[in-house]
């Protein structure tokens, strides 16, 4: 979904808001909200409380976005993947350099043969004849 401005997220709350005595509204409607995002979830205030509790201070969260990176770092798989990514790029451009010299000798062969289909000039008539 596009980034929303401010403003309209503002709207849209008000609005929410506004209709909220409906009860047969459709809450799917308004889209997400601006703190859930694709992996979040949602925990009463005592649930993140008790986490934090068992967790201590120093804990720190991270998103699965990140979580899935470090564990593709961590295991190779960026790295394998630019190199298949570097191989195949490298194959291409060589198969393109091989349509192009074969392009080229076509053309030259072509060349060659509507030079021989032309009748020579008169100045190669008289050179032939010196």
């Amino acid at each position: 979904m596009a980034a929303e401005t401010l403003a309209s997220q503002r709207h849209k709350a008000s609005y929410k808001n506004a209709t909220k005595r409906n009860t047969q509204m459709d809450e799917s409607v308004f889209g997400a909200t601006r703190m859930s995002g694709h992996n979040a979830s949602v925990i009463s205030r005592a649930q993140n409380d008790s986490i934090k509790s068992l967790l201590g201070d120093n804990a720190a969260t991270i998103s699965m976005n990140d979580l899935t990176r470090m564990k593709m770092t961590a295991s190779g798989k960026f790295d394998r993947q630019s190199q298949d990514d570097q191989a195949a790029a490298a194959y291409n451009k060589e198969q393109m350099r091989l349509k192009a010299e074969a392009r080229k000798e076509k053309m030259r062969q072509l060349e060659e043969e509507r030079k021989l289909k032309v009748p020579p000039t008169e100045i190669e008539v008289e050179r032939a004849r010196a």
